[in-house]
C-alpha cells in the first residue's frame, strides 16, 4: 500500500483493523520525513473506527526511511480475529431481526437491544472473555466485551454509536454513547448487568445519561488520535417528554418508556416531597387496601428513612388499619438523583376481628 498523505496512511491501518489483517506494511512516498512514526502509528490505531482499535491486544511498529520516501511496517496481534468479527455480524443481525420489527421507534428498537445485552450477558469475573465474539459465542465477557457489542447492535439498527474509555469508580473501564435523534448519552450495559442488581429498574439506571449524570461516577480518557467524544447534555427524560407532545402515539411509546424503565417514579406525579406528602401518599394507599405502592421521594437518604419511620409510628399508634406494612428505600431509578430515594411499600391486610 501507499501513501502520499498522512490522512491516507490512517485510512489505510483503519481498513487494515476493519479486516483484522495481523501484518502489512505502508509505503509513504512524501518527500518530507515523519519525524517520529511510532507515535503517528499509534495516533491513528486510536483514530479507528471503533471498535476496530479495541480489538487490538498489541502491536509493534517497524520503520525504514529512505531519501524519498518511509516503509511503515505494522504487526498486530486481535483480541477478536476477521472469522471471529464475521460470526459477531452475522449473529448481531439474527438477534436484531428477532428482538425488533420495521414498526418500531429507533426509542424502541434500543430499548430491546439495551435488554437483550443486559439478560443474556453476564460479567466475566475470570477476566479472561473481552471482546464481542466472546459475549455472543459464552455468554460473558469483561466491559470491553460489552461496549463493543452495543456498538454492533446499535449501528446495525442505524443508531450511531462510540466506545468510551476511560475509569469507572477508578478502575479501567468502558461503556457507549449512542445517539438518537440529535442528542447523545452514555450507557454502561456492563453496570447495568452488575450493579444494584437488587434494585428496581437497576438494569436502566447507566441507561442514556448526560455528562453530568455519568460523571458521578465516570471519568473519560481521551486517546491521543482519538477522536473527540460528543457531548451529551440533554437529560433523556426530557427528550422523551419533547418525543411524547409530537403526536399521540409517540405518547404512548414515550408512556411505556417511562413506565418500564422506572423514570416514571421521577415525575411530579409519581414523587412526594416532606413528610407531609409521604404521610398523605401512605395514608392513601392504606385507605384503598393497595398491596404494593411505589413513588419517590425528594429528601436525603437519612430524610428519607427519618420521615417513613415517623409515619409509620403514627399509623401503629392510631391502630386504625390492621396490616403489616414493608417499606424498603432504594437509590432513584435513573443517573444519579442528589437528593430522592424510590421508596417501595408493601401491605398485607387481616381481617378485622368482629
Amino acid at each position: 500500500m501507499t501513501a502520499h498523505t498522512l490522512g491516507a496512511i490512517g485510512t489505510h491501518i483503519d481498513a487494515m483493523l476493519q479486516q483484522r489483517v495481523p501484518a502489512f506494511t505502508i509505503t509513504y512516498l512524501e518527500k518530507k520525513r515523519i519525524t517520529d512514526p511510532a507515535a503517528l502509528v499509534s495516533q491513528f490505531l486510536h483514530g479507528a473506527t471503533d471498535p476496530h482499535f479495541h480489538a487490538i491486544s498489541q502491536y509493534q511498529i517497524g520503520t525504514t526511511v529512505y531519501a524519498n520516501k518511509t516503509v511503515l511496517a505494522i504487526e498486530i496481534d486481535y483480541l477478536e480475529n476477521n472469522s471471529q468479527l464475521s460470526y459477531v455480524n452475522h449473529m448481531t443481525h439474527q438477534i436484531i431481526h428477532d428482538i425488533t420489527d420495521s414498526t418500531m421507534h429507533q426509542q424502541q428498537k434500543l430499548l430491546a437491544i439495551h435488554d437483550w445485552i443486559t439478560t443474556n450477558i453476564r460479567y466475566d469475573h475470570t477476566l479472561q472473555r473481552r471482546t464481542a465474539f466472546d459475549a455472543l459465542n459464552t455468554q460473558s465477557t469483561v466491559c470491553s466485551g460489552y461496549a463493543s457489542l452495543y456498538w454492533h447492535m446499535s449501528h446495525a439498527i442505524g443508531i450511531p454509536c462510540r466506545i468510551i474509555t476511560g475509569t469507572g469508580k477508578f478502575e479501567a473501564h468502558a461503556w457507549n454513547m449512542v445517539q438518537l435523534d440529535q442528542y447523545w448519552y452514555h450507557v454502561d450495559s456492563t453496570w447495568s448487568t452488575v450493579a444494584d442488581t437488587n434494585t428496581p429498574f437497576s438494569m436502566y439506571r447507566f441507561y442514556l445519561l448526560t455528562d453530568k449524570e455519568i460523571q458521578h461516577t465516570h471519568n473519560v480518557t481521551l486517546l491521543a488520535g482519538q477522536k473527540p467524544f460528543p457531548q451529551a447534555q440533554v437529560q433523556y427524560r426530557k427528550h422523551l417528554h419533547l418525543l411524547g407532545r409530537s403526536s399521540p402515539r409517540q405518547s404512548s411509546m414515550v408512556q411505556a418508556i417511562l413506565h418500564k424503565t422506572g423514570l416514571i417514579y421521577l415525575e411530579p406525579e409519581h414523587t412526594v416531597v416532606g413528610i407531609v406528602q409521604l404521610n398523605t401518599r401512605m395514608y392513601q394507599a392504606l385507605h384503598k387496601q393497595q398491596t404494593r405502592v411505589i413513588f419517590g421521594y425528594r429528601g436525603a437518604m437519612v430524610s428519607a428513612q427519618h420521615d417513613v419511620r415517623e409515619v409509620l409510628n403514627d399509623l401503629n399508634t392510631q391502630q386504625r388499619y390492621a396490616c403489616t406494612i414493608t417499606i424498603t428505600l432504594y437509590p432513584m431509578p435513573h443517573g444519579f438523583v442528589d437528593d430522592g430515594m424510590l421508596v417501595d411499600m408493601q401491605m398485607s391486610y387481616a381481617q378485622k376481628s368482629t
